[in-house]
């Protein structure tokens, strides 16, 4: 009897800690979404979206725009979301609850909400920005390696003669 009582309060007590787990994941969740929100993430992720809609509807012209508003709608209703869910684990591993408290805190500041309005827009540009930075990378890697090669065949040459 002692046993039971004993095992049957073990059993409880676990219970109470999955069920806190749980709420405390939700807790975290539900901040994460929040931050994402604020800080205009979710936009960015939108045009994402969009973008993926658009190149798909140019690859598959068959179907009428009605259809792909449908496509477009659904989409941008759950896998922003689901995306959020997914990244859960990234975030926990890098910023605490308090973190989020924090970054929440910025981005309901005059400041934040400023950033949030503009970020997409500066992820947007900053891409371009990249794109004709790594061109420029590329070339000058491009130049030295082609320098180190040449001058590696002049040596070996010259070694021969």
């Amino acid at each position: 009897m002692k046993f039971k009582i004993i095992a049957l309060c073990l059993c409880f007590i676990y219970s109470l800690n999955v069920e806190a787990q749980k709420e405390k994941k939700n807790t975290y969740e539900q901040k994460l979404f929040s931050m994402f929100k604020l800080s205009g993430s979710n936009e960015t992720y939108k045009s994402i979206v969009n973008g993926f809609v658009n190149i798909q509807k140019l690859q598959n012209d068959e179907l009428d725009n009605s259809t792909w508003e449908i496509i477009r709608s659904e989409f941008l209703a759950s896998s922003i979301d689901q995306l959020i869910v997914m990244l859960v684990p990234v975030y926990k591993k890098y910023l605490t609850e308090s973190d989020l408290d924090e970054l929440i805190k910025f981005y309901n500041s005059d400041i934040g909400k400023k950033f949030s309005k503009i970020n997409p827009i500066i992820t947007s540009e900053s891409i371009m920005v990249g794109k004709e930075w790594g061109k420029i990378i590329r070339k000058q890697i491009l130049e030295k390696v082609n320098k180190k090669k040449q001058k590696t065949l002049n040596e070996s040459e010259n070694k021969t003669k």
